[in-house]
C-alpha cells in the first residue's frame, strides 16, 4: 500500500522560467495567468520533486 504525501507549499528559485516563486497549496489550488507566466513550470517542478522524493518523504529538498 502506498503512503499519501501532502505538499503544503513549494518554493522554487531559478528553475526554467521561474526566478523565485513560493506557492502555498490548499485542498484545491488553481493556477491562472497569461501565457508564458510559468504555470506549467510549477507543475514541472512538482513532477521533478515527486521523482526525487520517493526515497524519503521526510527529507527537505533544497
Amino acid at each position: 500500500m502506498s503512503e499519501q504525501v501532502t505538499v503544503k507549499s513549494l518554493a522554487v528559485k531559478n528553475f526554467l522560467s521561474l526566478d523565485e516563486v513560493k506557492v502555498n497549496f490548499g485542498k484545491l489550488t488553481i493556477f491562472v495567468g497569461p501565457n508564458a507566466s510559468g504555470k506549467s513550470n510549477i507543475i514541472k517542478a512538482l513532477t521533478l520533486l515527486s521523482s526525487i522524493g520517493k526515497a524519503d518523504h521526510n527529507t527537505k529538498i533544497q
